[in-house]
């Protein structure tokens, strides 16, 4: 870590590397690698005037994945109010944080936005929908999300059998699987 304090010093005071570029990868190693430090990142990322989207998802799922999902949640509204558009990249991520934390409002209100920013349709996004509303218990809404799902989509359909089963709805996911399997090319 001591190492990579001194390249953030570097990124700091030489001009020529001074940017938003190098201070993305910085973050970027803060958050995802096992030497990293999410605290660490959060503090150089206060201290960027203006993040890029890409920054504000890194923060988001960094903050995820150190099992921070109030914080994730936190930064997404953060990303909002000043003005930032969430795009593909951001959404799985917050709606992991509410499945981490049981807020299905939470996950309905990112259903929304997802809906009005034209997201729906991102294999990824509704992916993350999908597991948000079957982790939530609310199946009828993700076998709502999981009818506009390509079924060639392995992710949702391994997301529909490992969740449904768990509230004694294994009927429907073989329901599911009689209707979809002819379309899906495994």
């Amino acid at each position: 870590m001591s190492e990579l304090k001194k390249l953030h010093g570097l990124i700091v005071t030489i001009p020529t590397i001074k940017g938003i570029i190098p201070l993305s990868k910085l973050i970027d190693f803060c958050v995802d690698s096992e030497f990293g430090d999410i605290n660490y990142a959060d503090l150089v990322f206060r201290k960027i005037d203006t993040p890029s989207v890409y920054i504000w998802n890194s923060m988001i799922r960094g903050f995820v994945n150190a099992h921070h999902p109030r914080m994730s949640m936190l930064l997404y509204r953060q990303m909002i109010e000043n003005g930032y558009s969430p795009d593909h990249f951001t959404f799985p991520f917050v709606l992991k944080a509410s499945c981490l934390i049981s807020a299905q409002e939470c996950g309905k209100c990112i259903h929304s936005c997802i809906v009005k920013s034209g997201f729906e349709a991102d294999s990824y996004t509704a992916t993350g929908l999908l597991h948000m509303y079957v982790s939530c218990a609310d199946t009828k809404s993700g076998l709502k999300v999981f009818d506009n799902i390509p079924k060639w989509n392995v992710v949702a359909w391994a997301c529909l059998i490992a969740g449904f089963p768990r509230f004694g709805m294994g009927d429907e996911v073989v329901m599911a699987l009689e209707g979809g399997v002819d379309t899906c090319t495994l």
